[in-house]
């Protein structure tokens, strides 16, 4: 959790390396009239500084869209067993409260089982934190890999376009 900034900055740096890349890579032949708030296209010139969107070409970049479909599958199936696991703890919690209230245990068996489940209960946690950063760390070379295919994309296309300085911008710190 402590890597969530992380993560949402190399996204972001991701997202508007792709969209410059789509921007730069637009075709020509679909130009339409801008609607209101829309940016038109223009043709750079050798040396020119130009930018990109990048939650735009993220957006539509198909090695994000197939990747983060595995990792959020992934995502989604680590979080049932979670949810299965915490369910299971949770009954078990239930019925040993149940028989203490009912006074159904001798006191050394409660104690017994109290202990036992305050075990469950810290395996349940560490359990969680490793899945949690495991995720991290995927989402995190995802993203260093989508990073890494749009910046060598860039470089190879300004071999030819020459310009003098590529931005990414992210929509959202736009204002």
């Amino acid at each position: 959790m402590k890597q969530t900034p992380l993560i949402l900055s190399i996204l972001s740096l991701v997202a508007v390396a792709a969209l410059g890349i789509m921007f730069l890579l637009g075709d020509g032949s679909k130009k339409k009239a801008p609607v209101s708030g829309e940016a038109t296209e223009v043709t750079a010139q050798e040396g020119a500084i130009v930018w990109f969107d990048f939650n735009r070409l993220i957006t539509d970049y198909d090695m994000y869209n197939d990747r983060n479909a595995i990792v959020s599958s992934k995502a989604q199936s680590i979080q049932d067993e979670i949810t299965r696991r915490g369910n299971r703890f949770q009954n078990e919690y239930n019925k040993f409260q149940s028989d203490v209230n009912n006074g159904v245990l001798l006191r050394s068996v409660a104690e017994e089982r109290g202990q036992k489940l305050q075990a469950q209960q810290n395996n349940l946690n560490q359990y969680i934190q490793q899945k949690q950063q495991e995720m991290a760390e995927e989402q995190t070379v995802m993203m260093n890999e989508i990073y890494v295919t749009i910046r060598n994309f860039i470089q190879k296309y300004n071999e030819d376009k020459k310009y003098s300085l590529i931005l990414c911008t992210d929509r959202k710190s736009v204002v």
